[in-house]
This record gives C-alpha cells, sequence and structure tokens, in this order.
C-alpha cells in the first residue's frame, strides 16, 4: 500500500467530515451514510476492502472497520476463530473479529479522541494505513485456512515469515 496524502487543511467540525476529506483526496468511493457514519470500499492487493467509520459523541471515539471480500462457511468457522485468536496475539493495536451472523472478517479499531488526543489528518490517515496494512499482511492467512485446506498453524507461519530483499 502507498502513503496518503494528507489534506491541505484541518478544520474543526465533524471528526467524519476531516475522514471524508481524507478519503476524498484518495479518490476512493464512499458514502457518508449519516453524520456518525462513512463507508468506503478501498482496492488491496488481494481484495477490495470495505471501510467503516463511525463516530461516537458520548465517547469521542472513532472506530474504524475493516472487512475482507471473503465468506466463511460454517465448517471452516472454529477454524477461523483460532487463526483470529493467533493473529489477535500478535497485533499491537486492534484486533480481527468474526461475526456471529456469519458476515466476513474484519480488524475494528477504536480511536480515542480527547484534549490530550485529538483526532487531526495525521492520526486518521496513520489509523487507515495500519488498517490496511493489517489486513494486507493477513489476509492470505484467511484465505490458507477458508479456501487452502491448510491448518491455522500453516497459515500464521506462511504470513508471520519475513522476507528480506527482491526477487
Amino acid at each position: 500500500m502507498t502513503a496518503l496524502s494528507l489534506p491541505a487543511a484541518e478544520s474543526a467540525g465533524h471528526p467524519l467530515d476531516l475522514v471524508e476529506r481524507i478519503i476524498a483526496d484518495q479518490h476512493w468511493p464512499f458514502d457518508r451514510h449519516e453524520d456518525d457514519e462513512l463507508a468506503v470500499g478501498v482496492a488491496g492487493s488481494y481484495c477490495e476492502y470495505q471501510m467503516w467509520f463511525s463516530w461516537n459523541d458520548e465517547k469521542s471515539a472513532l472506530q474504524v472497520c475493516c472487512a475482507f471480500d471473503m465468506k466463511v462457511q460454517e465448517a471452516k468457522r472454529s477454524q477461523v476463530y483460532s487463526l483470529i485468536g493467533h493473529i489477535n496475539e500478535q497485533l499491537w493495536i486492534g484486533h480481527f473479529e468474526l461475526g456471529a451472523d456469519s458476515g466476513p472478517p474484519l480488524y475494528r479499531y477504536t480511536f480515542l479522541a480527547g484534549d490530550d488526543a485529538p483526532l487531526s489528518a495525521t492520526a486518521i490517515t496513520g489509523v487507515i494505513e495500519e488498517a490496511l496494512r493489517i489486513c494486507e499482511r493477513f489476509y492470505p492467512a484467511f484465505q490458507f485456512v477458508v479456501w487452502g485446506g491448510k491448518s491455522v498453524t500453516e497459515a500464521i507461519a506462511a504470513v508471520m515469515l519475513e522476507t528480506a530483499g527482491e526477487a
């Protein structure tokens, strides 16, 4: 993934207004469902990611979710839950989850804003970049388990392998 560009100016409007400007600057298709919700499609190396941004005014929190374009068959759900547990042990921020409603795997992160941690274009851009980086890194593990017939151990080993140099 390439680095995102920052908007020219930051204003003190609604927090999702700033998210919207960042996304618009990337020319990503988005939809502002409500004042407190925004959805965007982002092309990754492996799939089209669906990202959602929600603002909770009471908690001064911005939640970012990034879902894979992937269905998990009922027969694979227990393996995927195990895989998520292993992956989440590796993460410093955010977590993966798989909803009970047979939705896709998704990465979720909540940014708590406040006087000592205000939302800025730099902070929001960093959260978006990190969410996409994590999804790109672990997407193959989900594919290995769901469609490749690999065990959780094999899938984790494959994505945790650090490569060096260029081919």
